[in-house]
């Protein structure tokens, strides 16, 4: 499993999240596969991206 810090470089590199701020992140079960919800924020905005805890691979990215 990829370490958190790691995980949040990782988001952090995506496009759509440029300009905004981490503000926290959440390690979940979901589908017997562990899963990194990374929060941004930027104002009023909010972005979530949701990667693989094994590979750091994004998933999903919700705004």
């Amino acid at each position: 499993m990829i370490d958190p810090a790691k995980a949040i470089e990782t988001a952090s590199s995506k496009a759509e999240v440029e300009g905004f701020t981490p503000t926290g992140w959440e390690l979940e079960a979901d589908d017997n596969k562990q899963t990194y919800t990374i929060e941004f924020e930027k104002n009023d905005s909010d972005i979530d991206i949701k990667l693989d805890a094994t590979t750091g691979e994004v998933i999903e990215i919700e705004d």
